[in-house]
């Protein structure tokens, strides 16, 4: 895919109703608020609860193999 199609597939998200781009600092806090998604410490910051499941499990991750990791990874068989 070319880069000028990339950047019209990429306007076209942005320009939906419910994609937010470059917002400040307030409006990230209000829309966390908003959903629910976290609270306030006292001191201002976001605190967000994640529950008893966080990060990855080891065996989730993958290598794709391009032509740099194929110089680089051992791919076995």
């Amino acid at each position: 895919m070319s880069a000028i199609n990339q950047m019209s597939e990429l306007n076209l998200l942005l320009a939906q109703d419910h994609v937010h781009h470059q917002l400040s600092v307030p409006q990230l806090v209000e829309r966390v608020l908003d959903r629910n998604e976290g609270t306030l410490t006292n001191k201002g910051a976001i605190q967000a609860t994640t529950g008893a499941y966080t990060g990855r499990s080891p065996n989730d991750k993958f290598i794709v193999k391009d032509d740099q990791s194929s110089q680089l990874v051992d791919w076995g068989k």
